[in-house]
């Protein structure tokens, strides 16, 4: 496992636009890029401002094969001055090119939503965890969440995420995340887990 430079934005955007191209259920990826022409594009834009939402508030590690990337957060981590501008002007981009302005209230009250069954002390915050589909069921996204709760083993915080993917909680349930909440509230069903620090 490596962890990825700035350099990398374009593979790690790569990566996850690949990963989630032809996903259609009800999730918050196609909730906030929609349907349509230009789905690409905005898929695209979305992964962008994720790397560097982790990689300015987090981590974002690659897969030895770099076909797999998984972007953590750390909520309470502030960036400095440069990374703040920096995400400030993509979040804008993404308001004006990804949602589209008359959808940003809709969206940020589903942001704030989520926040609150998020815990409120501490916490790590997987963001996202993409493969590419030629290499998907060789264990590159286990082994890169392995790698990745290896190396935080030892912070006492816990570890907060959610799926859409009714096969994804018993994949989390299995590495000791608990069910913390499930809701249909935000147009698709979601399931909140959280795993206890060291």
């Amino acid at each position: 496992m490596e962890t990825a430079t700035l350099q990398d934005e374009q593979l790690v955007a790569d990566i996850l636009e690949s990963a989630f191209s032809g996903e259609t259920m009800p999730n918050a990826i196609n909730h906030l890029i929609g349907e349509g022409p230009g789905r690409h594009r905005r898929l695209q834009r979305l992964m962008r401002y994720l790397f560097l939402r982790g990689f300015y508030q987090g981590k974002v590690w690659l897969s030895p094969s770099r076909q797999a990337c998984l972007l953590v957060e750390f909520p309470d981590q502030k960036p400095g001055l440069w990374p703040r501008l920096r995400l400030a002007w993509a979040k804008a981009g993404l308001a004006l090119r990804v949602i589209g302005l008359r959808r940003v209230p809709q969206i940020l009250r589903r942001q704030r939503r989520l926040r609150r069954l998020r815990p409120a002390a501490p916490h790590i915050y997987p963001l996202i965890l993409g493969v590419r589909p030629e290499v998907r069921g060789r264990g590159e996204g286990l082994r890169l969440a392995l790698a990745a709760m290896k190396a935080y083993r030892d912070i006492d915080i816990p570890i907060a995420l959610e799926t859409t993917t009714p096969e994804n909680v018993r994949y989390y349930e299995a590495f000791g995340f608990k069910v913390t909440h499930r809701t249909e509230d935000l147009g698709y069903p979601l399931v909140c887990l959280c795993k206890n620090g060291a």
